[in-house]
């Protein structure tokens, strides 16, 4: 076999194997303070600063900004799963201005795997 056919073959190989990480790529951010879960769904608590629902409601409000933020970094060569981190990056800066203060460790919690 002509080397320049082995290139070929090789080259599809690589492409087969990013096109399937992509669509295996998730990403997941979240709080992970103990009481994470029991802030953000507390709507009867009153917050002096930020507000139940932090995560939720960032993710309403940024969703297509976020899809933008993939958009761009897929155009600029990055892989799909760099491009979601940097899009959750985006969103978890976003829910830290609604996070509330006053709940300890709460806001320092926040992660993206």
């Amino acid at each position: 076999m002509p080397v320049y056919k082995l290139e070929k073959i090789l080259t599809e190989i690589r492409l087969r194997r990013r096109n399937l990480a992509d669509k295996m790529a998730t990403t997941t951010a979240g709080y992970s303070a103990p009481y994470a879960l029991a802030v953000h769904e507390n709507l009867t608590a009153r917050f002096t600063v930020g507000q139940a629902k932090f995560l939720e409601q960032s993710m309403r409000t940024e969703k297509n900004e976020m899809a933008k933020i993939v958009r761009s970094r897929l155009r600029a060569g990055l892989s799909l799963k760099e491009a979601q981190v940097q899009a959750f990056n985006h969103l978890m800066k976003v829910s830290l201005q609604l996070t509330p203060m006053k709940t300890g460790r709460l806001r320092s919690s926040w992660f993206i795997i």
